[in-house]
Protein backbone atom coordinates (compact mmCIF):
# COMPACT_ATOMS: atom_id res chain seq x y z
CA UNK A 1 0.00 0.00 0.00
CA UNK A 2 1.26 3.47 -0.97
CA UNK A 3 -0.47 6.63 0.79
CA UNK A 4 -0.76 9.89 -1.54
CA UNK A 5 -0.20 12.92 0.57
CA UNK A 6 -2.71 16.16 -0.33
CA UNK A 7 -1.35 18.90 1.18
CA UNK A 8 -4.04 21.64 0.86
CA UNK A 9 -5.80 25.34 1.30
CA UNK A 10 -8.19 27.45 -0.19
CA UNK A 11 -8.08 26.55 -3.99
CA UNK A 12 -10.37 25.93 -6.97
CA UNK A 13 -12.26 22.36 -5.95
CA UNK A 14 -12.46 22.08 -9.56
CA UNK A 15 -8.75 21.42 -9.63
CA UNK A 16 -9.44 18.85 -6.44
CA UNK A 17 -12.14 16.96 -8.57
CA UNK A 18 -9.84 16.83 -11.91
CA UNK A 19 -6.70 15.32 -10.07
CA UNK A 20 -9.18 12.85 -7.88
CA UNK A 21 -11.21 11.41 -10.73
CA UNK A 22 -7.73 10.46 -12.14
CA UNK A 23 -6.93 8.41 -9.23
CA UNK A 24 -10.23 6.25 -9.83
CA UNK A 25 -8.66 5.38 -13.23
CA UNK A 26 -5.59 3.47 -11.96
CA UNK A 27 -4.77 0.68 -12.72
CA UNK A 28 -3.72 -0.30 -9.71
CA UNK A 29 -5.75 0.22 -6.52
CA UNK A 30 -3.42 -0.32 -3.90
CA UNK A 31 -3.34 2.87 -2.73
CA UNK A 32 -5.14 5.43 -0.95
CA UNK A 33 -5.32 9.26 -0.18
CA UNK A 34 -4.90 11.05 2.88
CA UNK A 35 -6.22 15.00 2.22
CA UNK A 36 -4.78 17.42 4.74
CA UNK A 37 -7.07 20.70 5.05
CA UNK A 38 -4.56 23.69 6.83
CA UNK A 39 -6.87 26.44 7.37
CA UNK A 40 -9.06 26.78 4.83
CA UNK A 41 -11.96 29.34 5.73
CA UNK A 42 -14.74 26.52 7.39
CA UNK A 43 -17.35 28.06 5.02
CA UNK A 44 -15.08 26.62 2.28
CA UNK A 45 -13.18 23.46 4.35
CA UNK A 46 -17.21 22.06 4.48
CA UNK A 47 -17.37 22.07 0.62
CA UNK A 48 -13.47 20.51 0.15
CA UNK A 49 -14.83 17.89 2.67
CA UNK A 50 -18.25 16.91 0.62
CA UNK A 51 -16.33 16.38 -2.21
CA UNK A 52 -13.62 14.24 -0.69
CA UNK A 53 -16.25 12.49 1.20
CA UNK A 54 -17.25 10.91 -3.16
CA UNK A 55 -13.80 8.91 -3.32
CA UNK A 56 -13.73 5.85 -0.94
CA UNK A 57 -9.79 5.58 -1.01
CA UNK A 58 -9.40 9.06 0.02
CA UNK A 59 -9.61 10.77 3.77
CA UNK A 60 -10.06 14.28 4.86
CA UNK A 61 -8.58 15.68 7.79
CA UNK A 62 -8.87 19.35 8.69
CA UNK A 63 -6.30 21.48 11.05
CA UNK A 64 -7.45 24.65 12.29
CA UNK A 65 -4.60 26.77 10.60
CA UNK A 66 -6.52 29.49 9.53
CA UNK A 67 -4.98 32.94 9.33
CA UNK A 68 -1.69 31.56 9.54
CA UNK A 69 1.69 31.31 6.87
CA UNK A 70 1.11 28.74 4.86
CA UNK A 71 3.18 25.65 5.86
CA UNK A 72 3.49 22.74 3.43
CA UNK A 73 6.34 21.03 5.97
CA UNK A 74 3.87 21.48 8.89
CA UNK A 75 0.71 20.62 6.81
CA UNK A 76 2.25 17.17 5.83
CA UNK A 77 4.09 16.41 8.43
CA UNK A 78 0.28 15.66 10.23
CA UNK A 79 -0.30 13.22 7.66
CA UNK A 80 3.29 11.72 8.29
CA UNK A 81 3.84 11.64 12.16
CA UNK A 82 1.12 8.87 12.02
CA UNK A 83 1.39 6.91 8.78
CA UNK A 84 1.20 3.29 8.58
CA UNK A 85 1.50 2.33 5.21
CA UNK A 86 5.59 1.41 4.21
CA UNK A 87 5.12 4.04 1.40
CA UNK A 88 4.09 7.71 0.74
CA UNK A 89 3.96 9.96 -2.12
CA UNK A 90 3.98 13.62 -2.08
CA UNK A 91 1.34 14.71 -4.32
CA UNK A 92 -0.45 18.00 -5.53
CA UNK A 93 -4.29 18.70 -6.01
CA UNK A 94 -2.90 20.56 -9.11
CA UNK A 95 -1.58 17.03 -10.87
CA UNK A 96 -3.57 14.88 -13.23
CA UNK A 97 -2.38 11.14 -12.79
CA UNK A 98 -1.65 9.01 -15.67
CA UNK A 99 -3.63 5.38 -15.17
CA UNK A 100 -0.12 3.60 -14.72
CA UNK A 101 1.27 6.22 -11.99
CA UNK A 102 0.18 4.07 -9.22
CA UNK A 103 1.84 0.94 -10.75
CA UNK A 104 5.15 2.69 -11.59
CA UNK A 105 5.52 3.75 -8.09
CA UNK A 106 4.88 -0.05 -6.50
CA UNK A 107 7.65 -0.77 -9.40
CA UNK A 108 10.57 1.43 -8.29
CA UNK A 109 9.51 2.08 -4.27
CA UNK A 110 12.48 0.79 -2.32
CA UNK A 111 13.05 0.93 1.32
CA UNK A 112 16.33 2.58 0.93
CA UNK A 113 15.63 5.27 -2.00
CA UNK A 114 13.40 8.28 -2.82
CA UNK A 115 12.34 8.68 -6.41
CA UNK A 116 11.11 11.79 -7.59
CA UNK A 117 8.93 13.16 -11.03
CA UNK A 118 9.50 15.04 -13.96
CA UNK A 119 5.78 16.72 -14.78
CA UNK A 120 4.42 18.10 -17.60
CA UNK A 121 2.74 21.78 -17.47
CA UNK A 122 -0.55 22.45 -19.36
CA UNK A 123 -1.38 25.82 -20.67
CA UNK A 124 -5.24 27.43 -19.20
CA UNK A 125 -6.48 26.38 -22.41
CA UNK A 126 -5.23 22.61 -22.01
CA UNK A 127 -6.21 23.10 -17.90
CA UNK A 128 -9.85 23.35 -19.21
CA UNK A 129 -10.29 20.74 -21.15
CA UNK A 130 -11.86 17.23 -19.92
CA UNK A 131 -9.75 14.22 -22.01
CA UNK A 132 -7.70 10.93 -21.76
CA UNK A 133 -4.66 11.80 -20.13
CA UNK A 134 -2.36 11.17 -23.55
CA UNK A 135 -4.61 13.90 -24.99
CA UNK A 136 -3.22 16.43 -23.53
CA UNK A 137 -0.57 19.18 -25.54
CA UNK A 138 2.35 19.62 -23.13
CA UNK A 139 3.20 23.17 -22.75
CA UNK A 140 6.45 22.48 -21.12
CA UNK A 141 8.14 19.83 -18.79
CA UNK A 142 10.02 20.18 -15.53
CA UNK A 143 13.82 20.39 -14.77
CA UNK A 144 15.36 17.91 -12.18
CA UNK A 145 15.34 20.45 -9.85
CA UNK A 146 11.56 20.10 -9.30
CA UNK A 147 12.11 17.94 -6.48
CA UNK A 148 9.04 18.83 -4.82
CA UNK A 149 6.42 15.38 -6.45
CA UNK A 150 8.67 12.64 -4.29
CA UNK A 151 8.04 8.62 -3.20
CA UNK A 152 9.70 8.37 0.24
CA UNK A 153 9.99 4.96 2.19
CA UNK A 154 8.13 6.55 5.61
CA UNK A 155 10.21 5.19 8.22
CA UNK A 156 12.85 6.63 6.77
CA UNK A 157 10.91 9.97 6.99
CA UNK A 158 9.51 9.42 10.13
CA UNK A 159 13.33 8.92 11.62
CA UNK A 160 14.33 12.45 10.26
CA UNK A 161 11.30 13.91 12.02
CA UNK A 162 9.60 14.63 8.71
CA UNK A 163 10.05 17.72 6.58
CA UNK A 164 11.36 21.10 8.17
CA UNK A 165 9.09 23.25 9.73
CA UNK A 166 11.22 26.00 9.70
CA UNK A 167 10.16 26.95 6.09
CA UNK A 168 6.89 28.78 5.33
CA UNK A 169 5.36 30.00 2.16
CA UNK A 170 7.43 28.90 -0.16
CA UNK A 171 10.48 27.26 -1.34
CA UNK A 172 13.52 24.60 -0.49
CA UNK A 173 11.63 22.46 2.07
CA UNK A 174 11.41 19.76 -0.36
CA UNK A 175 15.01 19.88 -1.65
CA UNK A 176 15.96 20.11 1.74
CA UNK A 177 14.44 16.50 2.68
CA UNK A 178 16.06 14.81 -0.13
CA UNK A 179 19.52 16.51 1.26
CA UNK A 180 18.37 14.93 4.71
CA UNK A 181 17.81 11.87 3.02
CA UNK A 182 21.28 11.47 1.44
CA UNK A 183 22.94 12.51 4.44
CA UNK A 184 21.25 9.52 5.87
CA UNK A 185 21.92 6.81 3.22
CA UNK A 186 19.23 6.95 0.95
CA UNK A 187 19.92 7.45 -2.52
CA UNK A 188 17.52 9.93 -4.80
CA UNK A 189 16.98 9.91 -8.46
CA UNK A 190 14.90 10.78 -11.09
CA UNK A 191 12.15 9.67 -12.95
CA UNK A 192 12.11 11.15 -16.41
CA UNK A 193 11.57 7.78 -18.34
CA UNK A 194 7.76 8.85 -19.50
CA UNK A 195 5.57 11.68 -18.26
CA UNK A 196 3.10 10.16 -15.93
CA UNK A 197 1.91 13.88 -14.10
CA UNK A 198 0.62 17.04 -16.03
CA UNK A 199 0.15 19.98 -13.72
CA UNK A 200 -2.82 22.24 -14.51
CA UNK A 201 -2.59 25.84 -15.12
CA UNK A 202 -2.90 28.26 -12.38
CA UNK A 203 -1.35 31.81 -11.84
CA UNK A 204 2.25 31.31 -10.06
CA UNK A 205 1.07 32.39 -5.96
CA UNK A 206 4.90 33.23 -5.37
CA UNK A 207 5.07 35.83 -7.70
CA UNK A 208 2.17 38.01 -5.97
CA UNK A 209 3.07 41.57 -6.03
CA UNK A 210 4.98 42.27 -1.80
CA UNK A 211 5.63 45.60 -2.50
CA UNK A 212 2.51 46.15 -0.68
CA UNK A 213 0.08 44.36 1.74
CA UNK A 214 -2.06 42.33 0.15
CA UNK A 215 -4.70 40.13 1.23
CA UNK A 216 -2.11 37.21 1.09
CA UNK A 217 0.32 37.09 3.92
CA UNK A 218 3.62 37.53 2.17
CA UNK A 219 7.36 38.09 3.66
CA UNK A 220 9.78 39.82 0.55
CA UNK A 221 12.44 37.42 -0.58
CA UNK A 222 10.86 34.45 1.30
CA UNK A 223 12.12 32.22 -1.45
CA UNK A 224 15.74 33.34 -1.15
CA UNK A 225 15.71 33.24 2.39
CA UNK A 226 14.80 29.58 2.42
CA UNK A 227 17.56 28.80 -0.14
CA UNK A 228 19.81 30.47 2.26
CA UNK A 229 18.93 28.30 5.13
CA UNK A 230 19.38 24.93 3.17
CA UNK A 231 22.24 25.83 2.15
CA UNK A 232 23.34 26.13 5.41
CA UNK A 233 21.23 22.97 6.53
CA UNK A 234 23.09 20.66 3.99
CA UNK A 235 26.55 22.14 4.76
CA UNK A 236 26.21 21.23 8.07
CA UNK A 237 24.73 17.89 6.57
CA UNK A 238 21.47 18.01 9.39
CA UNK A 239 19.62 14.92 8.97
CA UNK A 240 16.75 15.10 11.79
CA UNK A 241 14.93 18.32 12.20
CA UNK A 242 12.50 19.79 14.21
CA UNK A 243 13.96 18.84 17.71
CA UNK A 244 12.94 21.87 19.32
CA UNK A 245 9.39 21.68 18.93
CA UNK A 246 6.38 18.53 18.43
CA UNK A 247 6.43 18.07 15.25
CA UNK A 248 3.55 17.85 12.72
CA UNK A 249 1.31 19.18 15.45
CA UNK A 250 -2.54 19.48 14.24
CA UNK A 251 -4.56 22.61 16.01
CA UNK A 252 -7.89 21.99 17.07
CA UNK A 253 -10.70 24.38 17.14
CA UNK A 254 -10.64 24.93 21.15
CA UNK A 255 -7.35 26.28 20.52
CA UNK A 256 -8.50 28.56 17.73
CA UNK A 257 -11.41 29.60 19.26
CA UNK A 258 -9.20 30.89 22.44
CA UNK A 259 -7.15 32.75 19.89
CA UNK A 260 -10.17 34.60 18.83
CA UNK A 261 -10.83 36.08 22.32
CA UNK A 262 -7.17 38.10 23.10
CA UNK A 263 -7.04 38.94 27.09
CA UNK A 264 -5.43 41.35 25.58
CA UNK A 265 -5.27 44.30 22.77
CA UNK A 266 -2.80 46.54 22.28
CA UNK A 267 -1.65 49.22 19.33
CA UNK A 268 1.58 48.88 18.01
CA UNK A 269 3.55 52.50 17.11
CA UNK A 270 5.05 51.88 13.06
CA UNK A 271 7.89 54.72 14.87
CA UNK A 272 11.27 52.40 14.14
CA UNK A 273 12.45 52.61 17.25
CA UNK A 274 9.45 51.78 19.20
CA UNK A 275 8.57 49.46 16.44
CA UNK A 276 11.88 47.47 17.19
CA UNK A 277 11.53 48.19 20.65
CA UNK A 278 8.33 46.32 20.74
CA UNK A 279 9.89 43.21 18.65
CA UNK A 280 12.42 42.21 20.65
CA UNK A 281 10.17 42.35 23.75
CA UNK A 282 8.09 39.84 21.98
CA UNK A 283 9.49 36.66 23.20
CA UNK A 284 9.08 37.72 27.03
CA UNK A 285 7.08 34.64 29.16
CA UNK A 286 5.59 37.05 31.18
CA UNK A 287 2.43 37.83 31.28
CA UNK A 288 0.60 34.59 30.42
CA UNK A 289 -2.36 34.95 27.87
CA UNK A 290 -3.61 35.86 24.43
CA UNK A 291 -2.37 39.26 23.24
CA UNK A 292 -3.78 40.59 20.06
CA UNK A 293 -1.01 43.36 18.23
CA UNK A 294 -2.75 45.57 15.73
CA UNK A 295 -0.57 47.66 13.29
CA UNK A 296 -1.67 50.38 11.29
CA UNK A 297 -0.94 52.52 8.31
CA UNK A 298 -0.98 53.94 4.59
CA UNK A 299 -0.66 51.26 1.80
CA UNK A 300 0.64 53.35 -0.73
CA UNK A 301 3.33 54.66 -3.09
CA UNK A 302 2.89 58.31 -0.92
CA UNK A 303 3.08 56.46 2.37
CA UNK A 304 6.08 54.80 1.70
CA UNK A 305 8.14 58.19 0.89
CA UNK A 306 6.19 60.16 4.21
CA UNK A 307 7.65 57.37 5.92
CA UNK A 308 11.24 57.81 5.19
CA UNK A 309 11.06 61.34 6.09
CA UNK A 310 9.03 60.12 9.35
CA UNK A 311 11.62 57.44 10.44
CA UNK A 312 8.29 55.19 10.41
CA UNK A 313 7.98 51.47 9.18
CA UNK A 314 5.64 51.16 6.35
CA UNK A 315 3.05 48.53 7.05
CA UNK A 316 4.56 46.15 4.73
CA UNK A 317 8.11 46.58 5.94
CA UNK A 318 6.80 45.99 9.30
CA UNK A 319 4.70 43.02 8.35
CA UNK A 320 7.68 41.48 6.79
CA UNK A 321 9.76 41.93 9.75
CA UNK A 322 6.92 40.69 12.24
CA UNK A 323 6.46 37.61 9.77
CA UNK A 324 10.12 36.59 9.54
CA UNK A 325 10.55 37.87 13.55
CA UNK A 326 8.12 34.96 14.41
CA UNK A 327 9.47 32.15 12.70
CA UNK A 328 12.54 32.70 14.07
CA UNK A 329 12.09 33.16 17.68
CA UNK A 330 8.29 32.50 17.89
CA UNK A 331 7.23 29.41 15.74
CA UNK A 332 6.39 27.52 18.45
CA UNK A 333 3.37 29.84 19.70
CA UNK A 334 -0.16 29.53 18.50
CA UNK A 335 -0.89 32.73 16.47
CA UNK A 336 -2.88 34.31 14.33
CA UNK A 337 -2.26 36.99 11.54
CA UNK A 338 -5.14 38.47 9.48
CA UNK A 339 -5.05 41.06 6.94
CA UNK A 340 -7.73 43.78 7.28
CA UNK A 341 -10.22 44.48 4.20
CA UNK A 342 -9.12 47.61 3.19
CA UNK A 343 -5.16 46.51 3.60
CA UNK A 344 -4.69 49.19 6.03
CA UNK A 345 -4.12 47.18 9.34
CA UNK A 346 -2.96 43.78 10.47
CA UNK A 347 -3.68 42.18 13.46
CA UNK A 348 -1.07 39.72 15.17
CA UNK A 349 -2.13 37.59 17.99
CA UNK A 350 -0.35 35.18 19.64
CA UNK A 351 -0.70 32.65 23.16
CA UNK A 352 1.62 33.25 25.84
CA UNK A 353 1.22 29.83 27.74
Amino acid sequence: MITLLFPYRDRELSRVKRSLDSLVLQSNTNFDVAFIDYGTSREKAKEVAQLIAKYPFARYQYSYHINTMWNKSRALNILIKELKTPYCFVADIDMIFHPDFVETLHQVKSPTATTYFQVGFLSKEETQQEKPFDKYTIKFESAPGATGLSLFPVQALQALRGFDEYYHLWGSEDTDVHDRLKHYGLTVSFYDKKILMLHQYHKIYRNIEDRYITRHITIKDIARKNYKYRLSQNEAKVTVVNTDKNWGEIQDKQTYERLLKPDHSIEVSLQKHKFENWLAQLPQDTPKGVFKYTLSGHNNTFSTILSRVMHRYTLKAASDQLLWFHINHLCNMKYLYSISSDCKSISYTIWKE
